[in-house]
């Protein structure tokens, strides 16, 4: 048998929202046993979630999955908040418990020795060095440093754990250069697309550029751009589809051009790229989002979109299908160029030729061969 993988994850397993941690371990199964340990609840979410409450300690197979299991950790002491001392001492006690939660659940498996991934989830390096498997692995996939949640001690944390790994595998190329100072091997390997729900449309429509955008509308959205580029009379429509996390994103939600979806499930995500010809990534520049690689990207290219973007991050394995835009002219001038060139039927089977090679599957084969390596 290959030698298990136990995921210390960020997010938690099948919730809303697309996880890149949850598709590689889908597909990491497929090669190897995999454990995907859940972000752990603090006693101040025990009325909130009380149905992750009646799974703490257990493990669940994942349907459709030989090899895959989500573990629930045992629930954890709010640290988030505490500074100094204070948080020391909370903090040294939530890695025991999530030490000794992992080493429970090896013991149950009777695995002599696993390779373990700790997925952007610093506030457990101690329990993760102190497990000793064969190798460990940091999956970094944002800019710890401009993260919400982990503001107060995620940069020292994350520069422990950096210290600790064997490796490190990074979701874009700005993460490959934040850590170029790293003692150890630091792989890139891109964020993926599910084929299943992303088929290449039949037919783009031709007499106007009809707008997508699909993933949480929230901070890191240019809504000054999106505002005048809907004043176009070349754009007919812009449609929707994610959570609404700002009071801009709510006024947009409502302009006669938008047709708001809601939020929808992941595999219905591809029905909301159907009567539009060009997807949207309207993202600011700045230190949080210069190190995305955006998930969505390959989603549009699946169905055969133009993509229309600003250049907020490192784009260039995307160079041959778009033009990145700088500002509000550089966006009518290249949706111009979309409309007149852009929406033949060739062009269209190139996008989706090209995003086929960067299915979840094939970034699952390149994350193993990074553990293996």
């Amino acid at each position: 048998m290959k030698r298990p993988l136990i995921i210390c994850a960020n997010p938690v397993f099948g919730d809303e929202g697309l996880s890149s941690t949850e598709e590689i371990a889908k597909e990491l199964s497929r090669l190897r046993p995999v454990v995907f340990v859940n972000f752990p609840l603090t006693l101040s979410q025990l009325r909130s979630q009380r149905q992750r409450v009646s799974k703490v300690n257990t493990i669940e197979a994942v349907q459709g999955f030989d090899q895959l299991w989500v573990y629930e950790p045992p629930i954890m002491l709010p640290s988030n908040a505490l500074n100094g001392r204070s948080y020391t001492v909370v903090n040294t006690i939530n890695n025991i418990r999530y030490y000794r939660g992992l080493q429970r659940l090896i013991n149950d498996f009777n695995w002599n020795q696993v390779d373990l991934v700790n997925a952007f989830n610093p506030l457990y390096v101690g329990a993760c060095t102190k497990l000793k498997a064969h190798s460990l692995t940091y999956y970094c996939y944002d800019n710890i440093a401009a993260s919400h949640w982990m503001r107060n001690h995620g940069t020292r944390l994350e520069d422990r754990l950096v210290n600790e790994a064997d490796k490190i595998i990074v979701s874009s190329p700005g993460l490959k250069a934040k850590f170029y100072e790293a003692s150890v091997p630091v792989v890139l390997v891109p964020n993926g697309m599910d084929a299943s729900n992303f088929s290449v449309v039949d037919e783009l429509p031709k007499n106007s550029i009809a707008l997508a955008y699909v993933g949480a509308i929230d901070d890191r959205i240019d809504y000054k751009l999106i505002e005048e580029i809907l004043k176009l009379p070349e754009v007919s429509k812009l449609k929707l589809a994610g959570p609404l996390k700002t009071l801009d994103a709510e006024l947009l939600s409502g302009h006669d051009k938008v047709d708001y979806l809601g939020i929808l499930p992941k595999e219905e995500v591809g029905k909301a790229l159907i009567e539009v010809n060009t997807g949207l990534i309207p993202f600011v520049k700045n230190e949080f989002t210069k190190y995305i690689y955006p998930l969505k990207i390959n989603e549009y290219l699946g169905k055969g979109l133009a993509v229309l973007t600003t250049d907020f991050a490192d784009l260039s394995d995307f160079e041959a299908f778009v033009q990145p835009i700088r500002s509000f002219d550089e966006a009518t001038d290249e949706l111009q160029r979309i409309l007149k060139e852009d929406f033949t039927e060739p062009k269209k089977l190139a996008r989706h030729e090209f995003a086929m090679k960067n299915t979840w599957e094939h970034r699952a084969q390149a994350f193993n061969e990074a553990l293996n390596g």
